[in-house]
């Protein structure tokens, strides 16, 4: 006689954010779970945003609202349509590296992303440094590394070069592209480089997600390829060294 399957249900939706929340991640680090998210203020075409988070364990659930921001954005969408178009961009990524170490990267300006670590499952935080760029740069996100350490991917503008299809001398122009920094310590970061050459023809590349296995890092990312009737496509990465050579 087969028994009957057990029911399975889950529990009804509780709400976590207190005020408009959006771009939720979950991850487990230090034995609890997190769940972190963005709270946005939208004003003038822009707004200000937050970092909070619920950290779930055995014992029960610890809010920490707010424990980072507040972070200016412009907001993104079709402007002529009017406010109710327009949304906030998602403003930071958190990482875990396997050993209690959570780490959260956030938009902190225009030229800055804010870097936050937590050993305790995000019951606290400690700012380990402000990372300043020359250019804009939006969409931090960052990843553990397989050997240890951090790669942090943010998304600005580049100058790639192309060839006609018809021949003729090649052209150059801007396209939004990823840009790539590491770090063994999450608090010293290598200077920003184009993580895709401007010459293979990967533009736009952006979205970058990372894995690892069997002490190898890869990173799978969108791009817009095709020629006269592009679409949008999926390749990948790897790298042996921590992120100092990547393969093409």
């Amino acid at each position: 006689i087969e028994a009957a399957p057990a029911d399975l249900y889950w529990e009804a939706p509780v709400r976590l954010s207190r005020g408009t929340g959006a771009y939720p991640q979950a991850l487990k680090t230090s034995g609890r779970v997190v769940a972190i998210w963005q709270e946005n203020l939208p004003s003038d075409g822009g707004g200000t945003a937050w970092l909070s988070l619920a950290s779930y364990a055995a014992d029960g659930v610890e809010r920490r609202d707010r424990f980072a921001g507040p972070f200016r954005y412009q907001a993104i969408g079709d402007r002529a349509k009017g406010e109710a178009s327009l949304s906030a961009p998602a403003l930071f990524s958190a990482a875990d590296d396997g050993n209690g170490k959570m780490l959260v990267a956030a938009s902190s300006g225009e030229r800055s992303i804010g870097i936050y670590e937590s050993n305790d499952g995000g019951l606290s935080f400690l700012p380990l440094t402000t990372i300043r760029t020359e250019d804009p740069v939006v969409a931090p996100r960052v990843f553990s590394k397989a050997a240890g350490g951090w790669h942090l991917f943010v998304t600005r503008s580049q100058v790639f070069t192309r060839t006609p299809a018809g021949g003729g001398e090649p052209v150059s122009y801007e396209s939004l592209s990823l840009f790539y920094s590491g770090s063994d310590n999450g608090e010293g970061w290598s200077p920003f480089r184009p993580f895709v050459s401007g010459e293979i023809g990967l533009d736009p590349n952006f979205l970058p997600s990372a894995a690892s296995w069997r002490g190898r890092d890869y990173v799978v990312f969108q791009s817009l390829t095709g020629g006269a009737r592009p679409s949008y496509q999926l390749y990948s990465m790897y790298t042996d060294d921590g992120g100092r050579i990547w393969s093409a």
